[in-house]
C-alpha cells in the first residue's frame, strides 16, 4: 500500500483595523445586556460618521460568525435597531460587532445568552430512548413516551449540546403513549442532547437526556499513512518544520500523494463537534492532487439548518481514494481570525 499524505499550506488575508482614536469615542450597547433565547433586544451604536452604512455581526461561543445586516447611521452618527435571539441560537458568552463601512470604526460588545426555561416536568410522564447501534452518528434513535392523555398531540423539540434547539415532529399519543424515531447523520454534533415532549392538550411534559458519539462512516484502512500539515510562508519555507494551526479567514492548499493515478479522491472536514462537511472531489493525476480551500468564519449556502461557519478548535481533513480505498487524515487547529482582535 503506497504512501498517502496531505500537505496544508496557508496564505494570509489582511483584515483592516479601525483607527484606535475613533474606536475610543464610539460605543455599542445592547438592552437588555444578558438576554434569553426567544427575547428581543435593542442594539445601539453612536459616534459613527453621519449617514454611513454600518455592518453588524454576531460571534457565537465557538467563534462562528453570523452577519446580522447593514444599517445606516442618522445625521448624528447614531444607529439603532431591534434584534431577536431565537431558540435556534446557542447559549453562552457571545459578541455583537459593528463596523462602519466608511470610517472603518469597529466596536464590540460582549453578552451572555441564557436558555429559555422549559416546561414544568410532569411526574406521571416517562420519556426514554434506545438506539439501533452504539449511539453514534449515523444510528437511529427511538424515543418512547407514556403518561399522556390518550389521543392528544405531542410536540417534541431537540436541544443540542450547545443549547440551541430544533423543533421536531408532532405525533399522537395513542392510549397515552407515543414512539418516534430519529436518525442522526454526520452533521449532528457529538455530545449530550435533550429531547422534550409536551402534550398539547394536557400540558404534561417529559424529558430524556442522551449522548451522541462520534461515528466513523468509512470502513477504510487507517494507521498506514503519513500525514503532513505545514505552514508555508517566509517564516516556514518548504522543508522547514511544519505547524498544524491557522486562523479563520486564512487559505489552505491541500495536497495529497500516493493515490492510484487517475482515481477520484473525496475530501471532507470533521469539525471539533464531530460534524462533517463534504469539501470536494478531485482527480489524482499521477496519484497526486492540490486544491485550495479557505477557513471561513462565515459560510454561505451550506445545508446545515442551524447556523453556518467553522468553529475554532481541532479539525480533521480526510481524503479517500475511490479506487485504492486508501484513507488519509490530517489534524488542524483552527484559531479565531484576526478580525476579532
Amino acid at each position: 500500500m503506497g504512501l498517502v499524505a496531505l500537505v496544508l499550506m496557508l496564505g494570509f488575508l489582511a483584515v483592516p483595523a479601525a483607527p484606535a482614536s475613533a474606536q475610543l469615542d464610539t460605543r455599542l450597547t445592547m438592552t437588555p445586556n444578558n438576554p434569553m433565547q426567544n427575547e428581543s433586544v435593542l442594539i445601539q451604536g453612536d459616534s459613527f460618521l453621519p449617514g454611513e452604512a454600518i455592518t453588524f455581526w454576531q460571534t457565537f461561543p465557538d467563534f462562528t460568525v453570523y452577519e446580522i445586516g447593514t444599517y445606516n447611521a442618522n445625521s448624528a452618527g447614531l444607529v439603532r435597531f431591534e434584534y431577536h435571539f431565537d431558540n435556534t441560537l446557542p447559549i453562552g458568552t457571545q459578541w455583537i460587532s459593528a463596523r462602519g463601512n466608511t470610517s472603518g470604526i469597529i466596536v464590540i460588545t460582549e453578552f451572555e445568552l441564557v436558555p429559555q426555561p422549559g416546561p414544568e416536568l410532569s411526574p406521571e410522564v416517562t420519556v426514554d430512548v434506545t438506539a439501533q447501534g452504539d449511539r453514534q452518528q449515523g444510528d437511529i434513535f427511538v424515543f418512547f413516551g407514556s403518561g399522556y392523555v390518550g389521543g392528544e398531540d405531542i410536540t417534541m423539540w431537540l436541544t443540542f449540546p450547545d443549547g440551541s434547539t430544533r423543533q421536531l415532529a408532532t405525533v399522537e399519543a395513542d392510549r397515552g403513549s407515543f414512539s418516534y424515531s430519529l436518525r442522526f447523520g454526520g452533521l449532528a454534533p457529538e455530545g449530550t442532547y435533550r429531547l422534550t415532549a409536551l402534550g398539547l392538550g394536557s400540558d404534561r411534559a417529559g424529558v430524556v437526556l442522551f449522548t451522541l458519539n462520534r461515528g466513523d462512516f468509512l470502513d477504510a484502512p487507517a494507521g498506514t499513512t503519513e500525514l503532513i500539515v505545514c505552514l508555508i510562508n517566509d517564516e516556514y519555507p518548504e522543508g522547514e518544520p511544519c505547524v498544524s494551526e491557522g486562523e479563520q479567514l486564512e487559505v489552505l492548499a491541500i495536497s495529497g500523494r500516493g493515490f492510484t493515478p487517475g482515481e477520484v479522491v473525496s475530501l471532507w472536514l470533521t469539525m471539533p463537534t464531530g460534524e462533517t462537511y463534504d469539501l470536494f472531489k478531485v482527480t489524482a493525476f499521477n496519484g497526486q492532487f492540490r486544491e485550495r480551500v479557505n477557513l471561513p468564519a462565515v459560510v454561505f449556502g451550506t445545508e446545515i439548518g442551524r447556523r453556518p461557519g467553522l468553529p475554532v478548535g481541532r479539525h480533521f481533513f480526510s481524503a479517500y481514494g475511490d479506487v485504492s480505498q486508501q484513507r488519509a487524515i490530517a489534524a488542524f487547529d483552527l484559531l479565531p481570525g484576526s478580525q476579532f482582535e
